[in-house]
């Protein structure tokens, strides 16, 4: 688990470590730019000739002190220094007269000249305002060079908390970054301008939380350790017992795929409820499932007795990929909430998220729930149509509105988009680093779904099964574009690229 963190809280990390832990400030500093100056000896030549763009604080404090070490390390450096000296953090003085004291050259105007690399100490996270006048001709002009881009813990002009610009940005190639990569990093726009992301220990570390942690994070492979242990001697019953409520007539495909990526993630029996219509696709394509199948030209009543028995075999329940949203659809979700046991989870997707949005009665339902966990995953779309807000509005401050709306729901909340995020009732925040733009293809949310279903199915917590469900599922895209290309890709590719995520073996005792 990676901790991903705000400006604020990065800010009070900070101040934890100097003010309590009595680590100087210029300490931590030095130690920063030391880690910059070592990747550069080791990736570029000595003849590289390299501008540092050097603001008014700490941000520009660290790149003085990078140019120092460039400078003594026998590289060409030019320093240039923006902005009122006046106006200079204390540390970012002191940087200042170490320089002076080396009689190395300082910039007031940017030469013209050309660079091989341009240090970006410009802002960093501090930075609260539109970048306007000058500053953003400056930053134009360093997009402009032909030149390797390092941003300093963040390109100047993204905001470090939500990734919105402040009006224009440093583009970044690489962005080494100090203590924890900053939340807004990860979330686009500002994810795009960053490049390849570097992790610098400078010194702020767990012990600097003081008991506040992030509430922020995301994963990388070694937490795929985290996933539900396979047990040599067990058997199908053991390893989970889905029940799968998808699929209206011509949508056969929802259920298919939802039902193969809940097999493929290691459920040990998956059983579709599905529409008559779907009962030679699914038996065809997917042998291994069980069928419950309705007709919806019979009264609801016909097929009641039929799914109670269901809802007594199953240990979770996944509704709504391809449902639709006909009468007959309606009924199944309202028995749904009725009649399932209270131990049983609920993983609620697409059409199931839009029949609930549209039912007072189901909402309140949904409010009033306190025994059952439920997992929802709607995509930007349909948590507009949940929330009654905007997509606009939704993609201004996404976190904020999900802790509103699990704050009034009882659920973990996955909101599907170009970076997912999974937010709980208890202020955890995931923000998904898989995956990429290969995956905006019809299908890619039912895998999703049946991925989670079997986390479920498995034993895995709600917040463990989507979050870490989340991380596969886009894990496996990644694998996929290797593969193809993100022309190409496909929800069934992502599916089959679960048997090579998994072929390791890892999963067994």
């Amino acid at each position: 688990m990676k901790y991903l963190v705000s400006k604020e809280e990065m800010e009070s990390y900070d101040n934890n470590t100097t003010a309590y832990f009595q680590i100087p400030s210029l300490v931590l500093m030095e130690r920063a730019a030391l880690f910059v100056y070592e990747y550069i000896r080791k990736n570029y030549s000595i003849s590289s000739k390299i501008l540092l763009v050097c603001g008014m604080g700490n941000n520009g404090a660290d790149a003085m002190a990078l140019a120092r070490m460039l400078y003594l390390g026998k590289y060409s450096v030019t320093v240039l220094i923006v902005g009122n000296k006046e106006n200079f953090s204390v540390s970012a003085l002191k940087q200042y007269e170490i320089l002076q004291k080396y009689d190395i050259p300082l910039e007031d105007v940017l030469p013209e000249k050309e660079y091989d690399i341009i240090v970006d100490g410009l802002f960093g996270i501090g930075l609260s305002r539109d970048i306007t006048g000058d500053y953003e001709q400056l930053i134009s002009g360093l997009n402009n060079q032909n030149a390797i881009k390092i941003a300093l813990d963040i390109p100047s002009g993204v905001d470090a908390s939500n990734g919105t610009i402040k009006n224009c940005a440093i583009i970044a190639d690489i962005t080494i970054t100090f203590g924890y990569i900053k939340k807004g990093m990860m979330l686009y726009p500002g994810k795009t301008l960053c490049g390849k992301i570097i992790t610098a220990d400078i010194g702020i570390n767990e012990h600097s939380f003081m008991g506040q942690y992030p509430v922020a994070f995301t994963y990388d492979n070694l937490d795929l350790s985290l996933l539900p242990k396979r047990s040599s001697y067990g058997n199908k019953g053991d390893f989970g017992k889905a029940l799968i409520i998808a699929g209206s007539y011509q949508m056969a495909g929802a259920c298919e795929i939802a039902a193969k990526a809940c097999y493929r993630m290691g459920a040990g029996m998956v059983k579709v409820v599905t529409s008559t219509k779907n009962r030679l696709i699914i038996q065809t394509n997917l042998p291994e499932a069980l069928l419950s199948c309705y007709d919806t030209d019979r009264d609801f009543s016909d097929f009641a007795d039929i799914l109670e028995e269901d809802l007594k075999w199953c240990n979770c329940v996944c509704m709504g990929p391809g449902l639709g949203k006909d009468r007959y659809a309606k009924q199944l979700i309202s028995f749904l909430f009725e009649r399932t046991p209270p131990q049983i989870p609920f993983i609620i997707d697409a059409d199931a998220i839009n029949i609930i949005s549209e039912s007072d009665n189901l909402r309140g339902k949904l409010r009033e729930n306190n025994t059952r966990e439920i997992i929802m995953t709607p995509h930007i779309g349909e948590l507009s149509r949940f929330t009654g807000l905007p997509v606009e509005m939704l993609k201004t401050d996404l976190e904020k509105i999900l802790k509103q709306t699990v704050e009034n729901y009882p659920i973990v909340l996955v909101a599907k988009d170009a970076v997912t995020m999974v937010y709980d009732k208890k202020n955890k925040l995931y923000i998904n680093c898989s995956g990429n733009e290969g995956m905006a293809t019809a299908g890619m949310g039912d895998a999703l779904s049946g991925i989670i279903t079997a986390l479920i199915a498995q034993g895995a917590d709600s917040y463990l099964a989507a979050s870490l469900g989340v991380y596969i599922h886009g894990l496996c895209g990644d694998l996929a574009k290797e593969e193809m290309g993100s022309y190409s890709l496909m929800a069934s590719d992502v599916i089959k690229q679960l048997k090579n995520l998994f072929k390791g073996g890892f999963l067994n005792d």
